[in-house]
């Protein structure tokens, strides 16, 4: 599921993109188109730490939002942040989950991010190091980037 954003011109301005609470069997095939690209590009060592991240944050959400849409995706275009656009990309799906009582989760890479997902309601769940066994990391005993999970309930009816 997907929802964009537009100017008067056309040009997009933000996009959002959803994952389903249950995921469809037809991702398993783009995941694997992923890995194979992965293998081809980077060699399969690469490839493997990165499937492993993937899977790794793909369980985590499983175990703490099994039932929950997924957003994977928010991306704004730097001229429009802050005036309004992310906002408005996810009001569609936030608006859509509140009537359907299904709840919502994402992972956030940016921690300047973060403030903004909880004005929507999102709440930290946890802060993962997805890389923090990746070599680079380890042998200078740094964490590397972190991940934060967040989860928005369902609001409760106020009737």
């Amino acid at each position: 599921m997907t929802y964009v954003v537009e100017n008067s011109d056309g040009e997009v301005k933000c996009a959002a993109l959803w994952e389903p609470a249950q995921s469809p069997v037809w991702l398993y095939f783009y995941i694997f188109k992923f890995i194979a690209f992965l293998v081809w590009n980077f060699g399969f060592a690469t490839a493997r730490r990165i499937s492993k991240m993937f899977f790794d944050m793909e369980a985590e959400r499983h175990k703490r939002a099994p039932n929950a849409y997924h957003l994977a995706i928010l991306g704004t275009s730097s001229d429009f942040q802050g005036r309004g656009a992310g906002s408005k990309a996810l009001a569609p799906m936030l608006n859509r989950a509140d009537a359907e009582k299904i709840p919502c989760y994402l992972e956030s890479s940016n921690p300047k991010n973060v403030p903004f997902y909880e004005r929507h309601g999102f709440k930290i769940i946890c802060q993962l190091y997805p890389l923090q066994q990746w070599p680079e990391y380890e042998k200078n005993n740094e964490k590397g980037p972190v991940v934060t999970l967040m989860y928005r309930q369902v609001p409760s009816s106020t009737n």
